[in-house]
């Protein structure tokens, strides 16, 4: 076993939680999986992983109970935003970096909203453009604009873009194909990673039961068997597509997941009501990479408006 740093692994194992919150997979005052287990999962010293709860049990958001095992606490909640100890922690930060905490609000809105970055999505198949469009356009407050790949590959040329977009985004499957693209449009390609959260919960889920996925695209289809593909439990997964399978077949009790495309052609379906929470699809570290990019223009504008 490894040692890992010990805040990477209590953001690994808070990620683990909150993730699993926001799914509905686990909810307040369920017990955690064993630190041995957590140790062989994420490779590492069983000591680092007690070390870490240690530190998550600080912060509220789990309970270690002798002889019994970790528990999430009953109040831990997946938004941060009613946590007051995240808010005093933001607000020590600020004061130590010479910002008045009751002036860091105004500070904030300055950088994000001095420039709205214009950003090319460019996928193959419509669930993923639709996810990425979506939350580009409401985290991230960016201007977008979605090619389909495979279109591009008929012949279709670039949508008509009044300005160069500023960054070209993708994921990994293509990036290769659409790094060309970024380089003729002379713009940074950004090569996110989604759902890590989701699969990997998935895929423990797919240990014991069957996991539904409902897309809108038989291309996702076809992508959501190449990422299980490597699973030993891959034959739990199963992939309907809208408007081709019978989505009224999944049994009450499976967990279903419907992608962000999907849910708006079945808008008014009791599967909603039984499926996982929408959650928020970027991986901390694309996340962390895309705020860096809105932070930098953004200071970038200010600077350049002090200086005119």
């Amino acid at each position: 076993m490894r040692h890992e740093h010990r805040p990477e692994l209590v953001d690994r194992l808070r990620g683990k939680v909150m993730s699993g919150l926001a799914l509905g997979l686990i909810k307040g005052g369920d017990r955690l999986p064993g630190v041995r287990s957590l140790a062989a999962e994420f490779g590492v010293d069983p000591r680092d992983v007690l070390a870490a709860f240690a530190e998550l049990e600080d912060k509220g958001i789990v309970e270690r109970r002798n002889r019994s095992g970790v528990f999430v606490r009953a109040h831990t909640n997946p938004d941060p935003l009613i946590r007051s100890e995240w808010v005093v922690d933001i607000a020590l930060d600020a004061l130590q970096h010479g910002v008045q905490p009751a002036m860091l609000g105004h500070q904030l809105s300055r950088v994000f909203q001095s420039r709205t970055l214009h950003a090319l999505v460019v996928e193959s198949n419509h669930d993923q453009i639709w996810s990425l469009a979506d939350e580009l356009a409401f985290d991230y407050g960016m201007r977008v604009t979605t090619v389909d790949l495979d279109m591009l590959g008929l012949g279709n040329g670039l949508p008509d873009m009044a300005v160069r977009p500023d960054i070209v985004v993708t994921t990994s499957h293509r990036a290769d194909e659409v790094a060309v693209i970024a380089d003729e449009l002379r713009a940074p390609i950004v090569v996110v990673t989604m759902c890590t959260g989701l699969f990997a919960e998935v895929d423990r889920l797919m240990e014991t039961r069957e996991v539904f996925f409902i897309v809108s695209d038989p291309r996702m289809a076809r992508k959501l068997q190449q990422v299980f593909e490597a699973s030993t439990n891959r034959s739990g997964l199963r992939v309907l597509i809208h408007g081709r399978d019978q989505l009224e077949h999944i049994p009450q009790d499976a967990p279903v997941y419907i992608t962000r495309y999907a849910r708006t052609l079945i808008p008014h379906s009791s599967l909603l009501r039984r499926s996982f929470p929408e959650p928020r699809l970027f991986s901390n570290e694309s996340a962390r990479e895309l705020i860096s990019l809105v932070v930098q223009a953004g200071f970038e504008t200010l600077s350049e408006r002090q200086s005119a």
